[in-house]
């Protein structure tokens, strides 16, 4: 013992327990996986059986247990919540957590009866609803939720079970966002034809077209309900007064009619295919 040196023994043991950072995405992961959304203390264990296999990313989780050995078996990674990890005698780790919901978070229930209140499926894979959740905003309403939905499943190459209709009224509306949001507009959701005319006349228009950076789209109602133009169901689009955009709307998009405001913004009626 005559050649240890207790300032490199601390300041290594310092370097390991800040060196937890390295597996924060894997805990961050795992414990994203495994938490209930709902607050209070919580703790589950991930069992080495489970995990330490090639199938669920083996090598992160042994490598973990390898570095809570090293360093005596525990440690925090802290952020929002702190999440603690323990290695356990037979190879397993738990964690545990002190969770408190963030504000407009909602719960899995939450988000499906929203869905459900709206006249939507609900989510029933529990993967695609945690990724749900985590891109949800506060104040999306049930078609807003919707649309996520699909551009997740878009995204990820998955499938919801819904109608045909269904599928192709929403590619056709998501394609319409999609494609204002790319010309630099943020888009809104409106509940009716006078409430998008509304909002659409406070636009600047030719006088300071810099000024307004905003669409919005009314879906135009569900079946029966559905505002009719010329005989097919339609959503309508309410933007500014932008000729460039108008006319590429025009070539992408099956457009029934336009009308708005001269000068101050557009209303392209739209079909649903």
């Amino acid at each position: 013992m005559d050649n240890f040196d207790l300032r490199k023994y601390l300041a290594e043991g310092k370097l390991l327990k800040e060196d937890i950072t390295q597996f924060g995405d894997f805990i961050s992961g795992m414990f994203d996986g495994s938490v209930d959304e709902e607050e209070g203390f919580q703790s589950d264990v991930w069992k080495k059986s489970e995990y330490a296999s090639d199938a669920y990313e083996g090598n992160d989780f042994m490598e973990l247990s390898s570095y809570l050995r090293d360093i005596g078996g525990k440690a925090t990674l802290e952020g929002n919540p702190d999440i603690t990890v323990k290695l356990l005698r037979n190879g397993d780790i738990k964690w545990s957590a002190d969770v408190t919901l963030s504000e407009g978070k909602l719960l899995k229930e939450d988000i499906n009866s929203i869905l459900r209140d709206g006249g939507y499926d609900e989510i029933d894979d529990l993967n695609l609803l945690k990724t749900v959740e985590k891109e949800y905003r506060e104040g999306m309403s049930a078609e807003d939720i919707n649309d996520l939905t699909m551009r997740i499943e878009d995204r990820e190459g998955g499938n919801i079970d819904f109608s045909e209709n269904q599928l192709n009224e929403a590619a056709e509306l998501d394609m319409a966002k999609s494609f204002l949001e790319n010309q630099g507009l943020k888009v809104e959701t409106v509940t009716s034809g006078n409430d998008g005319e509304a909002k659409a006349s406070k636009f600047k228009g030719v006088s300071n077209p810099e000024a307004d950076k905003t669409a919005y789209i009314w879906d135009g109602g569900e079946g029966d309900s559905n505002y009719k133009s010329n005989g097919k169901e339609a959503f309508y689009v309410y933007m500014p007064y932008n000729e460039d955009i108008k006319k590429e709307m025009d070539s992408k998009f099956p457009v029934l009619d336009t009308g708005g405001k001269s000068g101050t913004y557009y209303t392209l009626t739209i079909e649903k295919k």
